[in-house]
């Protein structure tokens, strides 16, 4: 997952660094570090940064008037400076603008040099992107083999007008299960998509990396299997303790792998910069897992803070009995009883009769709208981000 700004004062990366300003921001990522002893010229600062610097003549409000205003129009991720050298303590005009502007601000312990922080912080921008370099490293490997095997099934796969899928698939660095373990995951996901889907194809490798080819009669027959598909790796988290990035990207053409494997791969590198536990990212659910992203950084908990969830998931936790499932399933059919009772594999009366226990349990009213949304968004960022 991305590196952000609150993970240097929540893990105490310098012994002694504070947050002083931008606290509704401290989710921004960190994507480089910029060291600037002099802050005079912004307009070199680029999107992600984290500005470094002594502070050398901040106490001169009329020259820096404009300086936070400038870095928040950059969009570097903070700025972090070092009391000490030049000045005693960060300005207040400082503090004031960047809480103004939403901009975090750090405080510096003065007894690190500017190398020992810049090598500090690198090793962790370069620590938390371990994911998408392993899986950059084995794309080619995989996309060649895949290719040989599509040269061989492609008449099958894009037959009767079947819509191509290409999935590629990860381990997150979210596992500390046993290599056997992991293999035996990936053989599982494997499997999955074929059940989905007659005609399958795929290559894996040892390190947990994936990529397959699958066909589905038309896009709603896709979305409904990539539906099922999330719950399946919720599962497999949650059971297994094994968690999977899967990018999403119809193929087209044959011609068009490498593409279609440079488009799925931008999504999985979505799901880790946001900081996903598991998760799949497709090319129409995009924006959305981008909004969950956002809302999950959001400093209140949606899935902590709604107490109706939190009652089922204890409830499931020691009983065994299913309601996140259920709700989840419901509210997917916009709570329509006959295909949720045909997807649970239920009769509808035992549904209905299950609804009942769990209205009574937690006070869910599934006629409110607002609710239904409510529950909706807490059961997908629970989802992804959740263990």
């Amino acid at each position: 997952m991305a590196f952000l700004v609150k993970d240097l004062v929540d893990r105490q990366i310098f012994g002694g660094v504070r947050l002083v300003a931008g606290v509704l921001n401290v989710s921004n990522p960190i994507l480089w570090v910029n060291v600037m002893e002099i802050l005079d010229t912004p307009r070199s600062l680029n999107e992600g940064e984290l500005v470094v610097s002594t502070g050398y003549g901040l106490e001169d409000q009329s020259l820096h008037k404009d300086l936070i205003h400038q870095l928040k129009k950059r969009g570097v991720s903070g700025l972090a400076i070092q009391p000490g050298y030049y000045i005693d303590q960060i300005p207040e005009y400082i503090i004031e603008d960047a809480n103004k502007e939403g901009l975090p601000v750090l405080e510096l312990p003065e007894r690190l040099s500017f190398s020992e922080i810049l090598h500090v912080l690198m090793d962790q921008i370069t620590e938390n992107n371990l994911i998408s370099r392993k899986l950059v490293q084995g794309l080619d490997t995989l996309r060649i083999a895949l290719g040989k095997k599509l040269n061989i099934s492609e008449k099958k796969l894009f037959e009767k007008e079947q819509q191509v899928y290409l999935f590629l698939i990860c381990l997150t660095g979210k596992n500390s299960r046993d290599e056997e373990s992991l293999r035996q995951g990936m053989g599982k996901v494997g499997s999955f998509l074929s059940s989905m889907s007659k005609t399958c194809i795929g290559e894996t490798l040892p390190d947990g990396t994936g990529m397959f080819l699958a066909p589905f009669s038309d896009g709603e027959a896709f979305t409904d299997a990539m539906y099922d598909f999330s719950i399946f790796l919720t599962f497999l988290s949650e059971n297994e303790e094994i968690n999977f990035y899967v990018g999403a990207q119809p193929l087209k053409e044959s011609r068009d792998l490498p593409d279609c494997v440079k488009e799925a791969y931008d999504h999985i590198c979505l799901l880790d910069r946001i900081g996903a536990k598991r998760g799949i990212c497709t090319f129409d659910n995009r924006l959305l897992v981008e909004l969950l992203g956002t809302l999950h950084q959001n400093e209140y908990s949606i899935v902590l803070g709604n107490q109706a969830l939190q009652k089922l998931l204890d409830h499931d936790r020691y009983n065994h009995t299913g309601y996140v499932h259920t709700i989840r399933i419901y509210l997917a059919h916009n709570c329509n009883a006959t295909k949720t009772a045909e997807h649970l594999y239920i009769h509808r009366h035992t549904l209905m009769k299950r609804l009942q226990n769990i209205s009574a349990l937690c006070g869910i009213n599934f006629t409110d709208y607002y609710m239904r949304v409510y529950m909706s968004l807490a059961i997908l960022i629970h989802d992804y981000f959740t263990y």
